[in-house]
């Protein structure tokens, strides 16, 4: 997990997270060296739990809580 701390409409932050979790997947990948492809088997797992710093972002700017020029 990471995060990134934004500015908030109105004041304040709220986080832009990323969420990988080690599934039997992501540990072939890593293992492969093939970790470029990480982004696309997030994008596939999200009912998981994972999620893109990306779509965190995204998230963040269609539900009005941050503007589109903080990403």
């Amino acid at each position: 997990m990471s995060q990134t701390l934004c500015r908030k409409i109105g004041g304040g932050r709220v986080p832009a997270y990323e969420v990988l979790l080690v599934t039997p997947a992501v540990a072939r990948l890593i293992q492969e060296w093939k970790t470029f492809q990480l982004a696309g088997l997030m994008q596939t797992t999200r009912q998981a739990g994972m999620i893109s710093q990306h779509d965190s972002l995204c998230e963040l700017v269609r539900s009005g809580r941050v503007d589109v020029r903080e990403g």
